[in-house]
């Protein structure tokens, strides 16, 4: 893409995608939080999305059909008890909901039958309920990944995403639990504070795994998988 970008970014509304040809370069002391395909389902969607929300929703459930119907053919397959899982992840909204407790069933079972692949720690990543060990899991992800892998170049990219947002956003949390709020506009903010090294690196592996995505889809298909969305 030919453009350079600083490591020492914070969290604000700027863009964390390389830039098309025709628009300028954003801030490099910015970045902000992507919105990707599977996030669509649990944005709160506006009075005149209601058709296209029921849609989905209508979408979804054929696809945990189509799914379940599989699974009961191939219930050794790692990849269609992963899929479900996240499916399940994505519905449930109660910690103590049987769907939740099934997510974490097809998961582990992921795992169990493919240790080294990525897809069955990346749906325990979704659905544990400890910000700790879902963090591990989403690590045992990215570290089985390679190219060649049945979890996408789009998938890679949320899941380094993941990795670096949400522990800034477990950090807002316990704040808010604590009463120890930091006002959004202070520069110590977990969504506003500079990246330290190691994110720093996160960084740059983000964006060179989204400059494989632009590379490898056309705009189109890419506007449909990774959008800008403005940080909380």
């Amino acid at each position: 893409m030919g453009c350079e970008y600083s490591s020492s970014a914070s969290f604000d509304r700027r863009n964390i995608l390389p830039p098309r040809d025709s628009e300028a370069e954003p801030s490099s002391s910015k970045m902000s939080v992507l919105k990707t395909k599977e996030l669509e389902n649990i944005l709160p969607a506006k009075d005149s999305e209601t058709d296209e929300t029921n849609s989905k929703i209508s979408e979804t459930t054929e696809w945990e059909s189509k799914l379940r119907a599989n699974l009961s053919k191939n219930p050794k397959s790692c990849m269609l008890n992963a899929q479900l899982s996240i499916v399940l992840s994505d519905k449930c909204k109660d910690e103590d909901d049987e769907i939740k407790k099934e997510a974490v069933f097809l998961a582990r079972q992921a795992v169990s039958l493919g240790p080294n692949r990525p897809v069955g720690h990346l749906a325990l990543s979704q659905c544990l309920s400890q910000h700790s060990d879902r963090m591990t899991s989403l690590k045992k992800a990215i570290d089985a990944w390679h190219p060649k892998c049945a979890m996408n170049e789009e998938a890679f990219a949320h899941a380094l995403i993941r990795l670096l947002l949400e522990p800034r956003k477990e950090e807002k949390r316990q704040l808010s639990a604590s009463g120890h709020e930091i006002p959004n506009t202070s520069p110590e903010h977990p969504h506003r504070r500079d990246l330290n090294a190691e994110e720093s690196n996160l960084y740059e592996k983000i964006l060179k795994s989204l400059n494989n995505v632009w590379s490898k889809n056309s705009e189109t298909e890419v506007d449909k998988l990774l959008w800008l969305v403005h940080s909380e």
